[in-house]
Parts: C-alpha cells; structure tokens; sequence
C-alpha cells in the first residue's frame, strides 16, 4: 500500500513539473501574433522556426497558413511566408504557392518564392508560375528558387531566360550570378553560346558569372590567405561541370578581354584573375552602392 502512495506521489510531482515547464515556455500563439509587432518579431520568429524545425504543435503551421492568406498588413503576411519555409507540411506549400500566385505584394510573393525553394522539388510546379510574374523581383526569385532547388528546373530556367533576354528584362540579367553556382554542363553550355550576345550589359552580367561557374571549388586557400568561395547548389546527377567545361569558360573569358566594350573587358580580366590567379581585382567603374554592377 505504502509504495502505490508512493507512485502516485511520483506522478502527481511528475505531471506538476510537466505542467509548470509548459506554463513557463513561450506560447506559439503569441509568437505567431508577435509577427505583426516590429519590436517583437525577430525573436517570436526564431522561436517560431525551432518548432517547425523540430516537430511543431498542431495547431502551428495553420495559424502561419491562416496569417499568410488573411492577414491585412503585408509584413504579417511576409513574416508568416519566411516561417512556412521551415515547415515540412503540404500546407505549407500549398499556402506558399498560393501566395506567389496571387499575393497582392510582390515582396510578399517574392518571400514566397524563396521560401517554396526549402520545399524541394515538389515546389517546381508552384515555382514555374512565379517565373510568368508580372515583376522582374518575382521573375528573378522563381528562376533563383528553380536552380536552387537542382533537380531538373535548370533547363526550364534557360528556356526563360532566353525568352527574357530577348524582352531585355532586368530579370534575365540578375539570373546569371545565381546560375554560376548550379555547377551545370547545360549552365556552361548556355554561357558559352551567350558569348557573343549583342546586348553590351548582357554580355557584363555573363561574364561575371562566367568566373563564378570556371571557379575551381575544390580550391584551399593557403595559410594566411583570405578565403575565397563560391555557393555550390545540388547538381542534377550526370550533369556536373568537368575540367573540360572550365577550360572552355576560362577561354571563352580571354577572348572578352578583347571585347568592344571596356565595362566587359574590365569584367573579365577580374574574372580570370579570380579563377586563374586566386585574387580579387577591384573594378575601375564605380560600383553602386551595394557593391554591384550598376
């Protein structure tokens, strides 16, 4: 008898520990309506992406799917479609793709873009909409999303570009930087058909990207020399870049030193001498106030 008291002790101190640990713990449901509070957000955010890293409270990924499709201020909406990334749930997805599709904020649709990425390659479907937007950020973040993905969104990317290209389309040119890091034969493949391409900007663009995509990345800096690295995205099997395609790259940059364009010309040789020599030469135009080309 003495011992089933002691048991049911045990227990009644068990669950009052249980029950004041989760008293304690913050409450999902004041992150989530944290995420409309500019002082609060940041840390209701962390807290909130934990959850769905780990395994989320059931009520959780509704709440954000809810925000995300409902909510009047754009920043609820675009803070609900950063937390959906982290969520592995087909809710999720579906709300992402919903709201890149229709959201009336292409920064909303943009977030959404470059959360559906996190999802694999089930948000291919959602993701090629979001190429058709009617914004150059949107277009850009779709396309971006695709090639981070890997799988086989590369040639759908191509296709568009070329498309795009011919439109002169900002989004066609700010493409280029992200597929250096696809590590693809198809991505050298296309570059060097680009090579000649009429639109001096373009051609800027293209060969930047050149010498992210002949970049060596299995290149160790020695002792005492800054670190130099590129992204490297997930590469469809069989399409990995070889030595053969860099050295077509690498040649293909010496042939734009001699480009009629000084702004090209300036491009390549910092290109080559960040893959051939392992420096960064600073540019002789000026630069926007990001560091990017203008």
């Amino acid at each position: 008898m003495q011992k089933v008291v002691l048991l049911f002790l045990a227990l009644g101190l068990m669950g009052s520990s249980l029950a004041l640990a989760e008293s304690s713990a913050p409450d999902w449901r004041a992150d989530v309506a944290a995420l409309a509070d500019d002082a609060r957000q940041s840390a209701a955010f962390h807290r909130i992406r934990q959850l769905l890293q780990g395994k989320p409270p059931p009520g959780l990924v509704p709440a954000l799917v809810d925000a995300l499709r409902t909510h009047a201020e754009y920043k609820v909406r675009l803070r609900a479609a950063s937390s959906l990334g982290y969520a592995r749930d087909d809710r999720a997805r579906i709300a992402l793709g919903e709201s890149l599709a229709g959201d009336p904020n292409p920064y909303v649709r943009d977030l959404s873009a470059f959360a559906l990425a996190l999802h694999g390659s089930a948000a291919i479907p959602l993701l090629r909409r979001g190429m058709f937007d009617n914004s150059p950020r949107v277009q850009h973040r779709s396309m971006e999303s695709m090639v981070r993905v890997g799988e086989n969104g590369i040639p759908e990317v191509l296709s568009r570009i070329e498309h795009l290209q011919k439109a002169n389309s900002y989004a066609g040119f700010l493409i280029l930087d992200t597929l250096s890091c696809a590590r693809d034969r198809r991505v050298a493949d296309f570059f060097l058909r680009q090579a000649n391409h009429p639109d001096a900007l373009f051609r800027r663009h293209l060969v930047e990207a050149m010498g992210g995509l002949a970049w060596d990345p299995s290149y160790t800096p020695p002792p005492g020399q800054p670190y130099i690295g590129m992204s490297d995205f997930p590469v469809e099997k069989g399409y990995r870049i070889t030595s053969r395609e860099r050295q077509a790259l690498i040649q293909a940059l010496r042939r734009a030193t001699r480009d009629p364009d000084e702004e090209v010309r300036d491009e390549a040789e910092r290109a080559l001498a960040l893959v051939i020599r392992k420096v960064l030469v600073p540019r002789k135009r000026k630069e926007n106030a990001n560091g990017a080309l203008p």
